[in-house]
């Protein structure tokens, strides 16, 4: 079986779900042998990952997309070899998948939507129209689509009363601070720092965003 990364940014993957994910399977059958690898943000470099597991007698494939929307042809491989690809977290798409391991980011995008639009009406930060700065996922991928949509159902409405003014909006590649932290310098240098407040979609967007002020 073997465990697909996307990339190292998130760490998560490398550090905390790979050896998880391997801990449950020798408990379940101590026989079978689990192994990584990492596409590096790369979907070419994940799909040649992918043949080379079929290759060597893959009996599953347990994939992170790199890039969801480029992913068609590791699960068309994949289906070809008769080979199962469960997908897990930012799942590959556009093919089929035996299972998806994922929550459901659209009920998490509305809950972080919901503590932040308490944060604007309450007053704590400060008179409206709170200027904010919006940084997303990777874009494309399962995660960032919906986790935006349940944010959009809390927070559209306090945008059109113009209790919020949305001063920039970033899709953050691959989920990396560092890419946040670009992101965040370049709209405190657009806005000349008239941002009131930063919603990042995760803590590792969010070290970023905190890096750069």
């Amino acid at each position: 079986v073997y465990f697909m990364a996307p990339n190292t940014t998130p760490t998560r993957y490398i550090q905390q779900d790979g050896p998880a994910f391997e801990k449950a399977i020798k408990a379940l059958d101590p026989t079978v042998e689990v192994k990584f690898v990492n596409a590096g943000g790369d979907s070419n470099q994940q799909l040649a990952q992918a043949n080379a597991a079929i290759a060597a007698g893959a009996k599953a494939l347990v994939v992170v997309a790199a890039d969801p929307n480029t992913s068609a042809g590791l699960l068309q491989a994949a289906e070809q070899a008769k080979v199962q690809v469960i997908g897990y977290e930012n799942p590959p798409v556009k093919g089929t998948l035996f299972a998806q391991v994922i929550f459901d980011p659209e009920k998490v995008g509305a809950q972080q939507a919901t503590y932040f639009a308490e944060q604007v009406t309450s007053g704590k930060l400060g008179a409206k129209p709170v200027k904010i700065a919006r940084q997303y996922g990777n874009k494309g991928d399962v995660y960032t689509t919906q986790m935006l949509a349940g944010q959009n159902k809390v927070l559209d409405p306090l945008i059109s009363s113009g209790d919020i003014q949305v001063v920039c909006e970033d899709y953050i590649k691959d989920w990396a601070p560092d890419n946040a932290t670009k992101a965040t310098e370049q709209c405190l240098t657009k806005t000349q720092n008239g941002v009131g407040a930063f919603l990042g979609f995760y803590d590792g967007i969010t070290a970023g965003i905190i890096a750069a002020l």
